[in-house]
């Protein structure tokens, strides 16, 4: 479940029914935070502003996010620097998370109405920790990690300590028999290591399975 903002219409106490408008609730929130500005000129958010996001709607690829009465979808690429195998397992209806603001542009209309363009990205409001990931695993060091994904490239499997969060794109030994599931946790020999378009990438072959699940 999720927590909604609505304005109170009308009140039937001797039907016990209220009648409430989530839109006009919605359009005030944007007024009010993204059209006001402070005193020293600046706008209440902007490009850069960080703040909290509400999860509203989720499926296996996308959300959608409440911002200060604004609605937002976010695309698993743009809510984590980790693999996503499922969105709504790992957000929930009605858990919140942080974004930053990356685009915005507002317009007032005519009747006292307001347009609104903006993007937000939960990515880009969390601290990228791959590089730390990825400077300590040395080539042929043994780590362990669980299975978040399978398909035609191979099985990605997440390591997750206290440096950080990485997905491994991981093949199978010699020795391998059988199919890992998601969610097995296996250990994996680390075989190469490599920076590509400013992307942080691990290559490593599953040795065995440790016979469990996270």
């Amino acid at each position: 479940l999720s927590e909604i903002d609505f304005i109170v219409l009308s009140i039937d106490e001797e039907a016990q029914v209220a009648i409430a408008d989530r839109i006009s609730a919605m359009n005030r929130q944007m007024s009010d935070w993204y059209f006001t500005k402070r005193r020293n000129g600046e706008y209440m958010i902007d490009k850069g502003t960080k703040l909290e996001a509400r999860v509203v709607a989720a499926n296996h690829n996308a959300m959608i996010v409440e911002v200060r009465g604004k609605e937002y979808r976010l695309e698993a690429r743009d809510i984590s620097y980790h693999r996503i195998t499922d969105v709504s397992e790992e957000y929930p209806v009605g858990s919140t998370l942080p974004v930053v603001v990356t685009e915005i542009n507002r317009e007032r209309v005519r009747g006292g109405t307001y347009q609104l363009s903006a993007k937000v990205s939960a990515k880009l409001a969390a601290q990228d920790m791959r590089k730390k990931v990825f400077e300590m695993y040395q080539i042929r060091s043994l780590v362990s990690a669980m299975v978040t994904g399978i398909d035609t490239n191979g099985v990605y499997c997440r390591i997750e300590d206290g440096s950080g969060v990485m997905d491994i794109l991981c093949n199978f030994s010699d020795g391998w028999w059988g199919t890992p599931v998601i969610g097995e946790m296996v250990l994996v020999r680390i075989e190469k290591k490599e920076i590509r378009d400013g992307e942080y990438r691990i290559y490593g072959t599953i040795v065995h399975s440790l016979h469990g699940k996270r």
